[in-house]
């Protein structure tokens, strides 16, 4: 009875206080610092780096670099049939190419007429780096976090540096086994579709089906069955369809302006283009505003049970 007692005089005390000020308390754990930048300051500005890398962005928030990437595939695919005969992201088309050719209908060498053909060591070099690299960047997105700010950064930069290795490759005079049409030209077609694996991986997790930044087929026949096909570009129920709009549009432009600087100023300003392009998109990540600090949701709703 003698514990009992304190233990009711503080519980009336506690509860005096909150009827006083109009506010509940906040355990040490979750409460924030406020003191120095106010109750209105952004959780960056509060938990310093390591909140900033920790927001997650929301996918409303990603949808303008999805479709600057979806740009940037359009004309990297461009250079990549051009020069290979075979594609870095677009691996409908490169197993089909293999059945083909499994089969029998097709040759594994260079046609004598006008020196097309299907190389198919190539294809399958191109499908099982995209599969891999699609594969541990996907995973590697689960653990850290799919919209997580400091994954997304991770995630670009790895994508950046892939293409700009592949640049090297093709461009410096050192290089010459690397180059389009030499000995080792299967190593950048790798690269390129490395990257592309992990920057499709990266898309497909970002909660926007209507943008995956590199297959077509799912995207045409998705926008010519859409519901809401015929209404109004400001129609809200027309979201979805504005996005594949937008991802159709721009993949063709895309492949149109690659083929064309392909054509005028060659392979390595086709690539410099999209490096530049995926850095770009790796800015505007950084500046992308955060809709939460990671697991502060959690450790909120943690409290409030307690």
């Amino acid at each position: 009875m003698a514990n009992i007692a304190p233990r009711m005089v503080d519980s009336s005390t506690e509860k005096l206080a909150m009827t006083i000020t109009g506010s509940t308390l906040r355990p040490p754990s979750v409460q924030l610092d406020t003191d120095a930048h106010g109750d209105d300051a952004p959780s960056s500005v509060r938990r310093g780096w390591s909140g900033w890398l920790a927001e997650d962005i929301s996918t409303s928030s990603m949808v303008p670099t999805l479709i600057l990437q979806a740009f940037a595939t359009g004309i990297l695919d461009a250079t990549t049939y051009a020069d290979f005969l075979t594609f870095a992201s677009n691996q409908t088309g490169n197993t089909i190419l293999l059945c083909v050719a499994a089969i029998g209908t097709t040759t594994t060498g260079m046609a004598s007429a006008g020196g097309g053909g299907i190389r198919l060591v190539l294809t399958a070099i191109s499908l099982g780096c995209f599969l891999g690299f699609a594969g541990i960047f996907g995973h590697l997105g689960h653990l850290m976090g799919t919209r997580r700010r400091s994954w997304l950064l991770l995630t670009n930069i790895a994508q950046f540096l892939i293409l700009f290795i592949a640049l090297l490759l093709l461009v410096l005079p050192s290089t010459p086994l690397f180059h389009v049409g030499a000995t080792h030209e299967w190593l950048p077609l790798a690269l390129f579709a490395g990257m592309s694996g992990a920057q499709v991986a990266q898309a497909r997790q970002s909660g926007s089906a209507e943008l995956p930044t590199a297959p077509m087929t799912s995207s045409y026949v998705d926008l010519v069955s859409d519901q809401h096909l015929f209404r109004g570009l400001r129609d809200p129920r027309a979201g979805p369809r504005n996005k594949r709009l937008a991802y159709i549009a721009v993949m063709v432009g895309g492949g149109m302006l690659g083929a064309v600087i392909h054509r005028w100023a060659g392979t390595g300003a086709v690539v410099g283009v999209t490096l530049a392009l995926k850095g770009i998109v790796t800015v505007w990540i950084a500046l992308l505003k955060g809709d939460q600090v990671s697991g502060m949701k959690n450790v909120a709703a943690g409290a409030g049970k307690a």
